[in-house]
């Protein structure tokens, strides 16, 4: 059932006698305004908001492992794509859509304005759980309505993040990440 696509029937009950929304597979959930959460992790910081982005992301990678199984590592990018946009939509945190340059892999997130840093924490944890890898998300540009992340590891990021603060363009990190001449750029991003 690994390529099985995305199927939200009844993701999402409604149990109105006892006052709950529930999200299958997943603790009882509440809804509130985006721009209320927004003020929240505003108001607690970085470390606070990252910390609630995992504990999102966390159960989104267990539902995306058990949705897609065993190989979830192993299904192709559309499919991954697929049921990472659907629980991203579940949740109502945007849409989740893919890009590729070169070798580097981006994730492109619209329609959303919840803070770039519980986005971020939640792409990551997400990824992680349901591939049992480490990735890291870098927020590379916000524009047009669209938050553009890097996905890397540990090393490369570090070196991305680095890059950024100096004040190199986004597009030009890319370049430099795949730069045979540059020998900070491993590939490892």
């Amino acid at each position: 059932m690994a390529d099985a696509p995305f199927d939200p029937s009844g993701a999402i009950t409604f149990d109105l006698p006892s006052g709950c929304v529930n999200l299958a597979h997943a603790s009882a959930r509440v809804l509130v305004p985006a721009d209320g959460v927004a003020t929240l992790c505003h108001a607690a910081g970085e470390h606070a908001t990252r910390e609630f982005g995992y504990s999102i992301g966390t159960a989104m990678g267990k539902r995306l492992a058990q949705r897609l199984g065993q190989g979830a590592a192993n299904v192709s990018m559309q499919t991954f794509l697929q049921h990472l946009r659907g629980e991203f939509a579940l949740v109502g945190f945007g849409v989740v859509g893919m890009q590729q340059w070169a070798d580097a892999l981006l994730l492109i997130v619209e329609h959303t304005s919840l803070p770039s840093d519980l986005i971020a924490a939640t792409l990551e944890s997400a990824l992680a759980g349901s591939t049992n890898r480490t990735v890291v998300c870098v927020k590379l540009v916000e524009e047009d309505g669209k938050t553009r992340f890097l996905l890397g590891g540990p090393q490369g990021a570090k070196r991305v993040t680095e890059w950024l603060e100096k004040g190199m363009f986004w597009g030009e990190v890319l370049v430099r990440l795949h730069s045979r001449h540059d020998p900070d750029a491993r590939g490892d991003a």
